[in-house]
């Protein structure tokens, strides 16, 4: 991928509906996309709308358009097929090539309400996801209701600009129990946009700051 910013908001995805909470049941995010669920883990990060089905967790509206029928992704964490803790959720990338870009930034919105959530982490590999390295991690609770804004996390990634084969992966993990859904939305990946200052005027003090001459 070359084209920047690449943006998934997962309101073009098919909603993937739980089999009973079966959380080993698939969800085929977008095999064409630029993100895709992993075979292997414990289960997938699963797109929703309308709210998490297990009480007392979140969200109950998207990011994106913040309505009952927007769309999102998250991990279900009551699992009777499974269990409950340290579940693992892996979404990857497909490679993105920052050979020309100079400040490449990851950004996604989250919302981790739950008195037991786990934690997402951000992962990056170079050799064709031969090795992965963890660069950033959220833990723990994030949000104090369901109906609590989301939030945004922004990921400097800096040090791999000029970098020509760039795979991401976003790893959740549940916490100790069903208390624990997360869910993610608007992941972004761009040239991070420039904060320059301006001079403006320059004054010279009257007092001349009490330095004398």
């Amino acid at each position: 991928i070359v084209s920047f910013p690449s943006v998934e908001s997962f309101q073009s995805r098919d909603l993937c509906q739980l089999d009973g909470l079966q959380c080993a049941t698939p969800c085929t995010i977008s095999p064409s996309g630029t993100w895709a669920n992993v075979t292997g883990d414990d289960l997938d990060w699963t797109v929703d709308e309308g709210g998490t089905p297990t009480d007392l967790t979140g969200p109950a509206v998207d990011a994106t358009q913040g309505n009952l029928t927007g769309r999102y992704a998250y991990t279900e964490s009551s699992c009777p097929d499974i269990g409950h803790s340290d579940k693992v959720a892996i979404l990857y990338s497909r490679c993105f090539n920052f050979s020309n870009i100079i400040a490449p930034e990851l950004s996604y919105a989250y919302h981790m309400f739950g008195e037991e959530t786990g934690n997402i982490q951000v992962e990056v590999s170079t050799n064709s996801c031969v090795s992965w390295s963890p660069i950033d991690i959220l833990d723990g609770p994030q949000q104090d209701s369901s109906d609590a804004q989301w939030k945004t996390r922004l990921v400097n990634m800096v040090q791999f600009s000029g970098a020509p084969n760039v795979r991401i992966r976003l790893v959740g993990t549940t916490g100790r129990d069903q208390f624990s859904d997360m869910a993610i939305d608007d992941i972004t990946v761009q040239e991070a946009p420039a904060n320059d200052l301006a001079l403006t005027e320059i004054l010279t003090p009257v007092s001349k700051c009490g330095l004398g001459e």
